[in-house]
C-alpha cells in the first residue's frame, strides 16, 4: 500500500539539527510509546496554454507511533497496522538505527518531548497487549469487526462534491462479525458480499488506516481515521471494472 511506503520513508528522521546538547540519555528513557505527526509541505503548478503557470501549495499529515522496548523500536499505527522495526544505540547526543548502518542526528529529551533529528515525538501509554497483536500479527483483527458503510460521496478540495454509482446494486452496509472472518478475509484476500441479491466474490484491494496522507482529497467529507476497504469484483464480473470502498463505522 502507498501508505505503508510511505511510512517506510518516513518511519526515522535523517536531517541533523543544531539544539541543546543533553547528556546521558540511555535506552531507559525511551522505553515504551511515542507518537508523533509529520507534515510534509508540497507544491504543484497547473500550466494553460498561453497563460502564466498558476500554482498551490497544500500539507499531508502522516501519524507514527513508536513502542521501545530494550534496543529495539517497532514503528506502527496505533491500534491498526506494524510498519517497521529497528535496533537502535545512543552514542553522546546522537542516536543510530540498525548498528550504526543510520544516523538518526542528535537526540534530546526535556519535558517529556523526545526530540530527534527535527522530528518531536510525545509520550504516549498505548495498550501492551495491543501493542503486543500489532507486533505478532501485524495487524490488529479486532479494529475490522463491525458495520462497514459504502461510501457514496466524494469530496475533492478542487471540485464539487459528487455522488459515486456502480453498474450493479451493492449492500449500504456489510457486517464483519468477528476478528476470525477478518483474518480469513486477509489471508484469501478476498470478500463475499451480495450484489443484485446473490452472493459475489470480491478481491480486496487495500485497506487504508491512515486519515492524513496524499491521497485525502478523494475522502468523505466526515472522514475522522475509520478504516476503509477497497475492493474490485472477481472473474464473475465482464465488464469494466469498479473500485467500491466501505468504511468502518461500527
Amino acid at each position: 500500500m502507498k501508505k505503508t511506503i510511505l511510512a517506510g520513508l518516513l518511519l526515522f528522521p535523517f536531517a541533523f539539527c543544531a539544539g541543546q546538547q543533553v547528556k546521558n540519555i540511555t535506552s531507559k528513557d525511551l522505553q515504551g510509546g511515542w507518537s508523533t505527526t509529520i507534515v510534509s509541505q508540497h507544491s504543484y503548478a497547473i500550466t494553460h496554454p498561453g497563460t502564466t503557470p498558476d500554482s498551490d501549495t497544500y500539507y499531508s499529515q502522516f501519524k507514527i507511533d513508536w513502542w521501545v522496548q530494550g534496543d529495539s523500536i517497532w514503528s506502527f499505527l496505533y491500534p491498526y497496522e506494524f510498519y517497521h522495526s529497528s535496533s537502535f544505540k545512543i552514542l553522546n547526543d546522537s542516536i543510530h538505527f540498525d548498528g550504526n548502518k543510520r544516523s538518526g542526528g542528535h537526540i534530546k529529551l526535556e519535558n517529556g518531548v523526545l526530540t530527534i533529528g527535527e522530528e518531536a515525538y510525545h509520550r504516549e501509554n498505548f495498550d501492551k497487549n495491543i501493542v503486543d497483536v500489532i507486533k505478532r500479527d501485524s495487524i490488529n483483527y479486532q479494529t475490522l469487526v463491525g458495520n462497514m458503510k459504502m461510501i457514496t460521496w466524494y469530496y475533492p478540495e478542487d471540485s464539487e462534491p459528487y455522488e459515486v454509482k456502480y453498474p450493479v446494486t451493492l449492500p449500504k452496509y456489510i457486517y464483519i462479525s468477528s476478528s476470525a472472518t477478518v483474518r480469513s478475509m486477509f489471508g484469501k484476500k478476498t470478500l463475499s458480499i451480495p450484489v443484485n441479491g446473490v452472493r459475489r466474490l470480491f478481491y480486496i484491494r487495500e485497506i487504508d488506516w491512515n486519515a492524513y496522507d496524499d491521497d485525502s482529497w478523494y475522502i468523505s467529507s466526515d472522514w475522522g481515521g475509520k478504516p476503509i476497504i477497497t475492493i474490485y469484483p472477481a472473474e464473475w464480473w465482464k465488464g469494466e471494472i469498479f473500485y467500491p470502498q466501505f468504511e468502518l463505522v461500527k
